[in-house]
């Protein structure tokens, strides 16, 4: 149940210097939760990378200092957004399975440190919910089974699971509200365009019929 998630580092060159939102604190120390965000948004061929994900998040008033403010995100991007917590590891998995059968990718917090990471496949193997769940961490971009990492990050301690509004399809999804709308102003200009392009040959018609 692969899905089309580009995997980012947060420590990558380009970026890991830079200030993450309002705050002194850098991407490649803290920006696990913004990189997570871009890795999912890529599932619906919205492509940013950290440093113009940054600055989109800063113009909308997605950041609270270095906090991400969820809410405002999802507004901003047409989706839906919940948090959940107070779950049982294995129910946290149940959850990310049926969401990643659905098409959606899950940005997982964990329990021990403060860091994000996000849940892009599962495999069902001799029925071992527990070793089924493929994340990638953005402290390195690559894929893993959750498992390998559950010594160093812990347990899951919540979940932050947006959801794209009906429109949008998972791996073909339309645009976000501001980009539909962007486009049809880009095509009611065309249509002005061609509609004045008709009245002027009309007249030249006109005119070479008197002559």
């Amino acid at each position: 149940m692969k899905l089309r998630v580009n995997p980012i580092s947060q420590n990558t060159d380009s970026w890991k210097e830079l200030k993450l939102g309002n705050s002194k604190l850098r991407i490649g120390d803290n920006g696990s939760y913004l990189v997570s965000l871009c890795m999912f948004l890529s599932n619906y061929k919205m492509v940013f990378n950290p440093v113009n994900l940054n600055e989109v998040l800063k113009r909308m008033k997605g950041f609270n200092n270095n906090l991400i403010i969820s809410k405002n995100v999802a507004k901003h991007f047409n989706m839906t957004f919940k948090q959940t917590v107070d779950k049982t590891h294995s129910e946290y998995l149940s959850i990310i399975r049926q969401r990643l059968i659905k098409g959606h990718p899950t940005i997982i917090k964990v329990s021990k440190v403060n860091h994000f990471v996000i849940a892009t496949d599962f495999k069902t193997k001799e029925n071992d919910v527990k070793r089924s769940v493929f994340i990638i961490d953005p402290n390195n971009g690559k894929s893993c089974v959750y498992e390998t990492v559950r010594e160093k990050y812990g347990n899951i301690s919540s979940l932050r699971l947006y959801t794209p509004k009906p429109y949008a399809k998972s791996g073909g999804i339309l645009g976000s509200k501001l980009d539909l709308n962007n486009k049809l102003k880009n095509a009611n200009k065309q249509i002005n365009k061609m509609e004045k392009e008709i009245k002027v040959l009309s007249r030249k018609v006109t005119e070479m019929g008197k002559n």
